[in-house]
């Protein structure tokens, strides 16, 4: 068979795996990118956008695609966060002068990566291929499909949370449905949103609007609506003013009337965690190892810390001259990692169960705890650091 070598090979060339291979083929390190989808063509309708935290952006910067991306991206200055009876805000300023972060569409996103990708010398993306077989010796990990192989140190995979090659490693994965669908959009409205993200929590699940550039010469934003399963096919099949008029029913007139100015589109929604997320010469990342809720926007955010780590610890291995697939360095890698991604998962998930409860024990004891949130100093910058991705 012939022979294909490198240092790292990544199955899935998704935005976390992409920005992992950028980041190591800067970092010297010959890479090898697989991807099932024909990546030349023109890539599927996706009106879905992400929320890159601070901390992601400086990520994205080191890989030189941040400033591309920067004059399509809607900064988002402050939060608020909405219940039946209860606001809470929450302001830039009390941290850092720097924006809490951007909205960014993963269509813009996801081709400045691929753009970037290609002008990597030291960087190879094969696709479509299926590949057939991931095997691990003493030495190597090595890939196949059709007859060739590719072999490498070490394999990471980011081929996202319905992950193929995730289960045949062996590794387990635990799995939540939440019976939700979130419903997808991108809308106008009356009134501007002055950079700032709306989560307005409901009995059925969080409804948010993120802030994006006008459209038409009206305010825009990107709607995250999420509803029992059942609720979102009724939503996905209203008339475009129905949509809208229900949405101004759900979340107020905080910016006047609504008009739809995209597609709809919908996802169900679950949490996925893979334990443990290495294996031999092998390594889980993104989606692949922890989706989480959408509930705070921080998938994405928590797969891009991912990179950050792996890519350094990948990082100094070369630099000693030693094994890149060395068990020690994937189980520093998985420790390293844990407390970030289970905090985050357990954050996301109880949001999601505390605000969806109706009882009213619970519902005065949420509301007390946002009134203390608002008038505890130094609780509310913790908040803003952490959803800024500032550690």
């Amino acid at each position: 068979m012939r022979q294909k070598n490198s240092d790292i090979i990544i199955l899935g060339a998704g935005l976390v795996g992409a920005a992992l291979a950028l980041r190591l083929a800067q970092d010297g390190l010959q890479v090898t990118v697989f991807d099932r989808q024909d990546l030349s063509a023109k890539p599927p309708n996706d009106h879905r956008t992400t929320a890159i935290s601070y901390g992601s952006s400086q990520i994205l910067a080191g890989v030189g695609v941040w400033q591309k991306l920067l004059p399509k991206a809607q900064p988002i200055r402050a939060i608020q966060i909405l219940d039946a009876t209860t606001r809470l805000d929450f302001d830039h300023r009390l941290v850092r002068a720097e924006p809490m972060g951007h909205i960014i569409e993963n269509a813009a996103l996801r081709l400045e990566l691929r753009l970037a990708m290609a002008s990597q010398k030291n960087l190879q993306l094969i696709s479509p291929i299926t590949l057939q077989d991931l095997k691990a010796d003493a030495g190597e990990i090595t890939a196949t499909s059709g007859g060739k192989s590719w072999r490498a140190a070490a394999a990471v995979i980011a081929d996202g949370r319905q992950s193929v090659w995730r289960d045949k490693l062996g590794l387990s994965v635990r799995r939540h449905d939440y019976g939700q669908t979130a419903v997808i959009a991108n809308v106008t409205h009356a009134l501007p949103h002055d950079d700032t993200a709306f989560e307005c929590f409901l009995p059925a699940g969080p409804l948010a609007l993120l802030p994006m550039p006008d459209w038409r010469g009206r305010p825009q934003s990107s709607l995250v609506w999420t509803e029992p399963k059942n609720r979102a096919q009724a939503l996905q099949a209203l008339a475009a003013d129905e949509f809208c008029a229900l949405l101004q029913e759900r979340f107020g007139d905080h910016l006047g009337s609504f008009a739809i100015s995209g597609p709809r589109q919908a996802y169900p929604l679950d949490i996925v965690y893979a334990t443990p997320v290495y294996a031999a010469r092998a390594v889980v990342i993104g989606d692949a190892a922890h989706g989480i809720h959408p509930i705070a926007g921080q998938g994405l955010n928590l797969g891009l810390r991912d990179v950050a780590l792996l890519a350094d610890l990948f990082a100094q291995q070369a630099a000693r001259g030693m094994d890149l697939g060395s068990p020690l360095l994937l189980a520093d890698y998985a420790r390293r990692r844990s407390f970030d991604t289970v905090s985050m998962q357990a954050a996301t998930h109880g949001l999601n169960w505390l605000f969806g409860q109706k009882a009213v024990p619970i519902t005065s004891a949420r509301r007390l705890g946002l009134r203390l949130v608002d008038a505890i100093p130094g609780l509310k910058p913790a908040f803003i650091k952490r959803a800024m991705g500032d550690f």
